[in-house]
């Protein structure tokens, strides 16, 4: 994610195969995968750019997929 870039124009290289791991905006919850969390678990973590919750546990070295249901808040 490009943080500044408004989410249409963003590379899809760089969304499918970016590593650097920044929020979008601190207004914006950035969830990604692409890289296995230590642990198995989900990790949720703040950047200078905003909240990153990363969910890739492993499935293709462990079987375990990870789900994530957001809502609208209210």
């Amino acid at each position: 994610v490009a943080p500044q870039t408004p989410l249409r124009e963003q590379d899809p290289m760089t969304l499918y195969w970016g590593r650097d791991v920044v929020g979008y905006s601190p207004e914006h919850l950035t969830v990604n995968g692409h890289t296995v969390c230590r642990g198995g678990e989900p990790l949720e973590f703040e950047t200078p750019t905003g909240t990153v919750l990363r969910i890739d546990t492993g499935s293709y070295f462990t079987g375990v997929v990870t789900g994530l249901a957001l809502r609208e808040a209210l």
